[in-house]
């Protein structure tokens, strides 16, 4: 309900000063587009009614628009009825739609003046307190047994949730889960087993004290040492000591990546060891970043994030739009993007997305026809802490199932 911060119309608001007859035929020009969107304005509105109760901790010593009820809440009743009726006086008022103008787009302004034929008072929809020093309930004994419903319903319907993020940097546990070997051959032949280069791969799974944001390019194996103690790493380059491929569980709570290794001497039945550190990101809040509006077509940029439309084009499937999106994020910090039209909020299906340092291109399909002009609001994790946690497999067979030592 505050005033629009939006760049454009403080852009509109300076706007040189028009002549009588200029300001006449705009004026003209707003009332014949309110006349046109009127009709669609009264079948969406009109039968809308939205009551809302507030219960502020602290004293209320001063409010505006806001109804005050016997128990102390404060009431808000909004009527789609009254917002029609109170554009409609206001589009009448010369002086008022000489400095305001009317965007079919997008609802007038909360100014003092609409606030107060909307609700009563010429002033905007506030409240103040004092002595708001506690919270009204605790939240955590409150929530407490709705978490067990919810876990409970989740596991009836087969859904999973995001477990608790993690609070420490050790690992709960780490094994091997698969192993795939692949020996050299004639390379004239072009003929690859697996379609891989040869070579010995194991899949590691582990599971982390909670829930994590991502596994970071700087997690490494440091030492990976045969059964006869040589080592297996395949190079010298940083990359050839690199995790392969990690990939999160439903919950986020684990995850299973490559581990990719020469091929232990002949005559080795084991590995003595594999070593390393595992780095993993964890986010503990999310924050919202709001684009602005923004001309929904290709070329459109907001002063947030460096964001950008890169495309807007027909989806692989009848009837839907693909919107390519520019943000300086790195793909996992991104949780959503929501767009707001008309004040109704959308999530936007994330369906892929491309780049490289630190900017990502992020791909959204869209059922139906997207508006000229909306808002976008880019939903990331926030408040990101980073852990090491050191890891060691020792006495594997070359399965990966757990040996005696020494084997």
């Amino acid at each position: 309900m505050k005033k629009s911060d939006n760049p454009e119309e403080k852009e509109k608001k300076q706007q040189p000063t028009l002549t009588a007859d200029e300001k006449a035929k705009k004026i003209k020009e707003e009332r014949a587009k309110f006349q046109q969107t009127k009709p669609m304005m009264s079948a969406m509105l009109g039968g809308l009614r939205q009551t809302v109760d507030f219960r502020l901790p602290g004293n209320i010593v001063a409010s505006s628009n806001f109804k005050r009820s016997p128990l102390g809440t404060l009431g808000l009743i909004f009527e789609g009825g009254k917002m029609i009726e109170a554009i409609d006086k206001l589009m009448a008022d010369d002086e008022w739609l000489g400095k305001n103008g009317f965007d079919p787009q997008s609802a007038p302004e909360m100014d003092d003046e609409f606030c107060g034929l909307i609700f009563g008072e010429k002033a905007p929809v506030s409240a103040s307190v004092t002595g708001a020093n506690q919270p009204l309930f605790d939240y955590a004994v409150e929530t407490t047994a709705a978490r067990k419903g919810t876990e409970a319903l989740q596991k009836k319907l087969g859904l999973v949730s995001i477990a608790a993020p993690a609070q420490g940097g050790q690992i709960k546990s780490i094994k091997v889960v698969g192993a795939r070997i692949a020996r050299e051959m004639d390379k004239k032949l072009d003929l690859r087993p697996f379609h891989q280069e040869a070579g010995y791969t194991l899949a590691v799974f582990v599971e982390f004290p909670g829930s994590i944001l991502d596994i970071t390019d700087k997690s490494v194996i440091e030492s990976a040492l045969a059964g006869d103690g040589s080592s297996l790493i395949k190079g010298n380059r940083d990359w050839d000591r690199r995790l392969g491929f990690p990939k999160l569980s439903a919950d986020q709570a684990s995850a299973i990546f490559d581990v990719e290794l020469k091929m232990p001497p002949p005559g080795v039945q084991g590995i003595k060891e594999i070593s390393g550190l595992l780095q993993y990101r964890v986010s503990m809040a999310t924050k919202e970043t709001d684009l602005g509006q923004m001309e929904l077509k290709t070329g459109s940029k907001s002063g947030e994030l460096g964001a950008s439309i890169e495309a807007i084009k027909d989806g692989w499937k009848d009837g839907t739009k693909e919107l390519e999106l520019k943000l300086k994020l790195k793909p996992t910090d991104l949780k959503a993007v929501h767009l707001v039209e008309n004040g109704v909020r959308s999530e936007l299906k994330r369906s892929g997305y491309s780049g490289s340092d630190n900017t990502t291109v992020f791909t959204f399909q869209i059922d139906g026809e997207l508006p000229e002009k909306a808002s976008l609001i880019v939903e990331t994790y926030d408040k990101i802490q980073t852990f090491d946690a050191p890891f060691t497999l020792e006495n594997l067979s070359l399965l990966g199932e757990p040996i005696g030592p020494g084997a």
